[in-house]
């Protein structure tokens, strides 16, 4: 019997609720929950710091006076409004700013779905889900850190859907929405220039698609141009995002430094990553850039220069640094899943027409559909695809959750609503004021934003490359590179208070260790992430740490259960992951961090017992704590105890 075809009506553009669209809905949740980190960021301080000097001031900086490091450069800070708006959240409390911040990430991939809606295609609702699929696989990179990258990313989907509805439809009235969304932008984020270039890129694209400038285009793309020149810095604020555009380009110590200033697309990464490469974003983001490339030929093939220009730009945007995904991601999502949609579906019209002549087989009439442009649509496909995406994110979901996706994907990031301890020196820093303990302060990078907002002294340093001399960074790198190195910056800066990571920051860690008494310093206070090192001759009264000081705050009852306990299971892997599906998993990073400064500095007590502890605390494996015991019993002549611990750190 010959093959039956089911024709069905063309549908207008809509954004639609019907059972197509569970699946992006259910990609949307997943993304909130994703987003809902404990508080990691350690840039987050300086946007709090900056907003609360401009509401004591009334005024806006020019120039930097939060670290001494940097103090009298020139400060441009055109993210003021982002700073206000998380100012007044995370005084409203850590939990709605946890919240609105996954709230508007979410937004942005709404827009994302939104936009591609405007695309014609029959039963969009099946198609849909295909998009909905790509989506919650493209998302996985995405960073959900504090940050003005969240409305920049709401701001550049605007812009884009602004752009593509005019492009499409001809609707004029939308380029008027264009310079108000730059004003705004401008003075929310730095990365606004790329709303300009997004707008020059359209200019060009229809010019090279008509053969003829879009006059109406180029004066509103005008207008927008001066709209951005509305900013605290006027012309400066359009130059100073070329000054980090040099950042990101060239091979300066800060590119070096910030592994999301550098390339993703780089062997060395993946060398580094290993076997974990498969399990890592990185992955995902190599599928991603080839699938623009994709996406880029088939644009080109249909004479759609306008996309393949802006594929083909925000490709080389993503190229310079990982921390450009997020706008790779907003720009090339839509066009991507539309330019495999087509490819997909011309491949079924071939098909068809090859099994055409076929007698005696009968399609089931829900297989595939002819559009009004006599394209084959495979219906059950896309509705598959739809149906993994609902499967896929109801399950990330509830294990990122629990911790288990988290810590699957080996990322240190925590899903809750508090400040991150793990992350940020929120004990150490409430040692300090508890003591009252006053004077220049030496830190660590990491440390600088949240010593910033919340400890009332100077900082040497903090995440604002931008007003950092170069020699000043340079030096401070080389001081973490070196084992001395921080005896040159102790010498030049003669702080009161030295504060760092100290497994993070090793080489500063092991000056001290080697130098002692006589570095003229003493640790002071120590946790899970931590080390607090004063002056010695100007804190007399604050004791410096001992084996007795530290065993105060130890469960020595542990020792009791060593035995048993470094034989306990634990999962790894993928069971990790699936273990996570109906309980909480998580690593002890604290305790694990605590044994190991506790066998570096010889309290051996101590350090059993945060080992014990630490793998009593983590449903997974922990291969640190136990790489350390098995050189402990070795040392101890305790062989059998250490060829169990040098299994479980592998």
């Amino acid at each position: 019997m010959e093959s039956t075809k089911y024709t069905l009506p063309a549908k207008p553009a809509s954004f639609g609720f019907g059972m197509g669209a569970v699946a992006p809905v259910m990609v949307l949740l997943m993304v909130f929950i994703m987003g809902l980190l404990k508080i990691y960021s350690p840039d987050l301080g300086f946007h709090l710091k900056s907003a609360e000097w401009m509401l004591e001031n009334k005024r806006f900086i020019y120039i930097d006076s939060f670290a001494y490091g940097s103090t009298g450069n020139r400060y441009f800070n055109l993210q003021w409004l982002f700073q206000l708006l998380v100012y007044g959240l995370y005084h409203s409390g850590e939990k709605t700013l946890v919240i609105a911040n996954a709230a508007l990430i979410t937004v942005s991939i709404a827009l994302l779905w939104y936009r591609f809606s405007k695309f014609t295609f029959t039963n969009r609702t099946n198609i849909v889900g295909f998009f909905a699929f790509m989506a919650l696989l493209l998302v996985q990179p995405l960073s959900f850190e504090i940050r003005p990258h969240v409305l920049s990313w709401i701001f550049f989907n605007l812009v884009l859907l602004c752009l593509e509805s005019f492009k499409k439809n001809g609707d004029k009235k939308t380029l008027y929405f264009l310079p108000a969304i730059m004003l705004v932008w401008v003075n929310t984020h730095s990365l606004s220039i790329l709303g300009l270039a997004t707008i020059a890129i359209y200019n060009a694209g229809i010019y090279f698609e008509t053969g003829k400038i879009d006059k109406k285009l180029l004066l509103w793309s005008c207008i927008s141009v001066a709209a951005f020149l509305i900013n605290p810095y006027f012309l400066e604020g359009l130059m100073y995002p070329f000054l980090q555009f040099s950042l990101l380009s060239g091979n300066s110590a800060v590119k070096t430094y910030f592994g999301e200033l550098q390339s993703p697309f780089t062997a060395k990464e993946i060398g580094m990553l290993g076997a974990k490469y498969f399990t890592s974003p990185l992955l995902i983001i190599h599928l991603s850039g080839l699938l623009s490339l994709f996406s880029i030929t088939r644009a080109v093939i249909k004479k759609q220069y306008t996309d393949a220009i802006l594929l083909t730009a925000y490709l080389f945007v993503l190229y310079l640094a990982h921390k450009n995904y997020g706008y790779f991601l907003m720009a090339s999502l839509p066009l991507i899943v539309k330019y495999m949609v087509e490819w997909l579906d011309s491949r079924k019209q071939q098909e068809e027409k090859k099994s055409a002549p076929a007698a005696g087989k009968k399609k089931d009439k829900e297989e595939c559909v002819i559009n009004e442009s006599g394209v084959f649509v495979n219906q059950k496909m896309y509705k598959r695809f739809g149906l993994a995406a609902i499967v896929a994110a109801i399950f990330i979901s509830v294990t990122s959750i629990t911790d288990g996706y988290a810590l699957f994907r080996h990322s240190p990031y925590r899903f809750g609503f508090t400040e991150d301890n793990d992350q940020l020196p929120v004990n150490a820093t409430a040692f300090l004021i508890k003591n009252q303990v006053k004077g220049r302060v030496l830190n660590h990078l990491d440390f600088g934003g949240y010593l910033m907002a919340h400890f009332n002294e100077q900082v040497l340093i903090d995440g604002r490359m931008d007003v950092l001399p170069e020699d000043f960074f340079n030096k401070y790198v080389q001081s973490l590179e070196r084992k001395n190195g921080i005896k040159d910056l102790l010498a030049e800066y003669k702080p009161d208070i030295v504060i760092f990571p100290y497994i993070k920051a090793s080489n500063w860690w092991y000056y001290f260790l080697v130098q002692k008494e006589r570095s003229g310093y003493k640790p002071v206070y120590v946790d899970g992430l931590a080390v607090v090192y004063l002056k010695s001759a100007a804190y007399p009264r604050i004791p410096a740490l001992t084996d007795k000081v530290v065993l105060h705050n130890v469960d020595l009852a542990a020792l009791g259960r060593m035995n048993e306990t470094i034989r306990k299971p634990a999962a790894k892997g993928a069971m990790v992951l699936l273990k996570g599906l109906w309980q909480r998993q998580s690593f002890s990073l604290a305790d694990q961090n605590m044994a190991t400064y506790c066998f570096t500095n010889g309290f051996d007590t101590a350090a059993l017992s945060y080992s014990v502890s630490g793998i009593e605390k983590s449903t997974i494996q922990i291969p640190g704590i136990y790489a350390n015991l098995a050189l402990y019993f070795t040392d101890k002549k305790m062989y059998e105890l250490a060829e169990i611990c040098e299994g479980k750190a592998k």
